[in-house]
């Protein structure tokens, strides 16, 4: 037993001497003795100077360290010769986890020339107070490196000439402290920054707001409806009611708004985009999507998108129709649509509407019902596509882009739709095509995409074809899939925007389980309830599916998020309400007598039928 002790003793603190001299660092902390330490001001840090004994093992490590997570950082020693090498155990461990101290070379702490904006971390207590004199010289802060280490160690022994076990320990406690000063001073210098999230109504625009306040950043979200779940979130700094995008106060509004709250960045829908098409230069500096305004507008469009793509592979037939270059010849549209898969899918785009109507699809049986639709959208868009049906189950491709560059991506499967023929996806997982990935990426590099995409594809399982069947040049409805897989699209694009931080490559794991529960999986679950094709079995199969997913401690909600989790109540309250109110409607309808009609006969009666 007693080696037993002794193992762990030295595997965990170094030496009995550490275990004591932890036992009385952590003790003095909890009096508030250390407190001094634990009072940073982290929006004034610029750089991390890490100070132990002899600049050697602890803070050389933990200075490459916070190198290889974006922090600028240096190091120093109190009691260090000059010139000396990191120690040779603390050159392999580093080597081992990607960092190279081969070229390192000890400096002393009297000769660092420090700046007001340091932070200076040191790893034992008497450590801080020797660097204190100095630091309040210069107007330096001075912190202890355990304070934030997994677990607490507010003294970290000098593992010069311990076991090698107890090095692993000591680089342990600081990879985790460094990440959390990294965290602390990144979250200090997002609070500074303010974002206006747009259309806060939607899901899209909820997970923004979430990601972006959750990292820090002062979210001011904004929609048109006082009850938009956005405005709700505890994320949200801020949440103002806007005109709505086809005000004419608009523009005046969102000028007023930028400069009153100096906004240094806006998260836009495509709703949004369209409303500022005539004035996108004034704007372009807060978006992120870059200066190209017919490459921004042209993302937003399916018309634009698909003629780019047009004779490529993996692209569903597709007829262009093209109204402002003159009438159409309705016989040859219908010969070309009569050689295209039913159901047919008819595509606007808001660009090309002519009184500002949103993009829509419509889902049309034949091809001669195709032809009468679309001769009545000639007078409302100026361009169209029809598109032939394709089998599948959908997917989708999702990218944060710059420069030809990926800094997040990430890919999803759809498993429930609404309707379950076809339509917005309710339940989807995480999951991996290379082939499509590839893809998808490989157009966004062609179209030199700046910002956020998702492509959305339809993928048949069986013989593993797929088809490009949509993008999305803004951020999408299932965007908290991402989010909770740990994947962050909208922390990754707003940090680039405004240099805030490095963005890190992020992966995620199949298999991780989003439903929108409330309408979505509902008016699923409505829609194969409905169907007059699908057996009673199937659909008690769905109905007793929906309860298990409801109860699944594996299934996350879009709504229900780390935080904030009130919104999923409140999104359920709206539900019902909405339900309740529709259902009340259609009963009064039912019983109200029918009117009746009066007729006047001559001067003399009047006789009601």
């Amino acid at each position: 037993m007693i080696p037993t002790i002794n193992t762990r003793i030295q595997t965990g603190f170094g030496r009995t001497l550490g275990l004591g001299r932890h036992l009385l660092a952590s003790s003095a902390t909890l009096a508030g003795v250390h407190a001094e330490f634990n009072n940073i001001e982290w929006n004034r840090v610029s750089r991390v100077v890490f100070v132990c004994k002899g600049n050697i093992c602890r803070s050389p490590y933990a200075e490459k360290r916070a190198q290889a997570l974006g922090l600028r950082a240096s190091s120093a020693g109190l009691a260090s010769h000059t010139c000396g090498p990191a120690h040779e155990t603390i050159q392999k461990i580093g080597r081992a986890r990607g960092l190279e101290l081969a070229g390192h070379r000890s400096r002393r702490y009297p000769d660092v020339d420090l700046l007001t904006s340091d932070l200076v971390v040191c790893f034992e207590p008497a450590q801080a107070r020797a660097v204190r004199e100095k630091a309040e010289k210069y107007g330096a802060q001075v912190t202890l490196l355990g304070l934030y280490s997994s677990p607490a160690r507010p003294h970290i022994e000098d593992p010069y000439g311990l076991s090698d076990p107890y090095f692993e320990t000591c680089c342990n406690l600081i990879d985790s402290g460094v990440a959390k000063i990294k965290s602390n001073i990144f979250t200090g210098l997002r609070a500074q920054r303010r974002v206006l999230v747009v259309q806060a109504e939607s899901l899209g625009a909820l997970a923004v707001i979430r990601s972006l306040g959750h990292a820090g950043y002062s979210v001011h979200a904004a929609a048109s409806e006082k009850s938009a779940l956005g405005l709700k979130s505890r994320y949200a700094a801020r949440a103002t009611i806007m005109p709505a995008y086809k005000s004419p106060r608009f523009l005046s509004w969102l000028r007023a708004y930028i400069s009153a709250n100096s906004i240094d960045a806006i998260v836009p829908s495509e709703g949004f985009l369209l409303a500022i098409e005539p004035h996108f230069a004034e704007f372009a500096d807060l978006l992120p999507y870059g200066p190209d305004k017919k490459r921004v507008y042209s993302g937003m469009s399916k018309y634009d998108f698909f003629q780019s793509f047009a004779h490529e592979p993996n692209i569903p037939q597709t007829v262009f129709l093209d109204f402002e270059t003159g009438k159409p010849d309705w016989q040859k549209v219908s010969e070309q649509l009569q050689v295209l898969t039913t159901p047919l899918f008819i595509k606007t785009d808001g660009l090309y509407s002519l009184a500002g109507e949103a993009g829509s699809v419509h889902k049309i049986a034949s091809a001669e019902e195709a032809v009468l639709r679309l001769q009545l959208l000639t007078t409302r868009f100026k361009k169209v596509i029809v598109q032939e049906f394709v089998p599948g189950r959908g997917t989708g491709a999702c990218f944060v882009m710059d420069q030809g560059t990926p800094l997040a991506q990430f890919q999803h499967l759809r498993l429930h739709e609404v309707p379950h023929t076809g339509g917005a996806s309710s339940l989807r997982t995480s999951f991996r095509h290379e082939a499509m990935r590839a893809d998808a990426l490989r157009r966004l590099q062609g179209l030199k995409w700046q910002g956020p995409a998702m492509l959305e594809y339809r993928w048949d399982e069986k013989t593993d074809n797929f088809f490009l069947m949509e993008m999305n040049g803004r951020f999408w409805g299932s965007l908290h899939l991402a989010l909770h897989a740990g994947v962050n699209f909208p922390l990754a694009l707003i940090d680039k925007k405004l240099g805030v931080a490095q963005v890190e490559k992020q992966e995620y794991p199949e298999g991780v389980l989003c439903r929108n529960t409330f309408p979505g999986e509902v008016h699923h679950l409505l829609s194969v309830c409905r169907d007059g094709n699908i057996c009673v079995r199937k659909k008690i199969n769905a109905a007793a599916k929906f309860v298990a997913l409801s109860f699944s401690p594996a299934v996350v909600s879009d709504l229900s998020y780390p935080g904030d989790r009130g919104l999923y109540f409140s999104g359920m309250a709206n539900f019902l309400r909405s339900t309740v109110t529709a259902a009340f409607t259609r009963l009064l309808r039912s019983i109200r007598p029918t009117p009746t009609k009066s007729y006047r006969l001559g001067k003399f009666t009047k006789v009601s039928l």
